[in-house]
């Protein structure tokens, strides 16, 4: 149980997992509706799939498993996912599953990887 304390007027609220949960899928919903109107502005051959938004769906849940935690670094993974197809592969190359799965590696750094080896067929720093 989470609580909330307002000082001003000695008011605590409770929120229960359970309305927390609730509110996070919420949130999460609003979120893949964003994602998915972003897609159809922005990759027009994408806009016509039929199943767009489990599309849109499966990508942010994928960006979870890798530690994607901010909204922008969820849409760049989502532009490589609709740029480059074989971020689709189930599984990924092993490359690719290298950069995001490697430890303690920021999601903006995953994503100039991606870009890097799907673009230029490299990953990593140069020496």
């Amino acid at each position: 149980m989470f609580l909330l304390f307002c000082a001003a007027n000695t008011t605590m609220l409770r929120i229960t997992k359970e309305q927390l949960k609730a509110i996070e899928s919420k949130q999460l919903e609003h979120f893949i509706d964003l994602m998915v109107e972003y897609v159809k502005n922005n990759f027009p051959d994408k806009k016509e799939l039929p199943e767009l938004r489990k599309y849109v769906s499966g990508i942010v849940k994928k960006a979870e498993v890798y530690d994607y935690e901010l909204e922008t670094d969820y849409e760049l993974f989502l532009d490589l996912h609709c740029t480059f197809a074989e971020l689709n592969d189930d599984p990924l190359p092993p490359k690719l599953q290298n950069i995001l799965f490697w430890p303690d590696r920021e999601p903006a750094e995953k994503n100039k990887l991606l870009f890097n080896a799907l673009k230029f067929g490299f990953y990593g720093r140069k020496s």
